[in-house]
């Protein structure tokens, strides 16, 4: 079973990963703002910054704690049916090799079966022929 399970240091590292560019950015936004020059769009602000971060690693701890067990229980028992839906698969095709193989051997015993008749038939045929020849002579 393929899990994937951060612990607290991934998490942590992920989060300074992402916050360091978010604050070099911020700073540097906070200096063109300061010197009167730059986009409004691109001020950020830093309080609002470490807000979303707090709320972010909240997130996570509250994902980590309450979802991701059954999460990964549901991954899980969807991998296992999953296999099972192809094993079941690959039995049946097997199964249904086998069927075909042998409609295909009675299928050949038929043909053999009728060309026998029709042989018969003929030599009867012939035979009842022979009869009435002999007999009308």
């Amino acid at each position: 079973m393929a899990s994937i399970v951060f612990g607290r240091r991934a998490v942590v590292l992920l989060a300074a990963a992402a916050l360091v560019p978010a604050f070099a950015t911020a700073v540097r936004a906070q200096e063109e703002a300061a010197e009167g020059g730059g986009n409004p769009l691109f001020n950020i602000d830093i309080g609002l910054g470490i807000w979303t971060i707090v709320v972010f690693l909240t997130l996570l701890w509250v994902l980590r704690r309450f979802a991701w067990r059954p999460i990964l229980a549901a991954l899980a028992a969807r991998e296992e049916r999953i296999e099972k839906a192809i094993a079941d698969a690959a039995r049946l095709r097997d199964q249904a090799a086998q069927l075909l193989e042998e409609h295909r051997k009675q299928l050949a015993e038929a043909r053999e079966h009728a060309q026998q008749i029709l042989a018969e038939s003929r030599q009867a045929a012939e035979r009842l022929r022979r009869e009435m020849e002999d007999r009308a002579r």
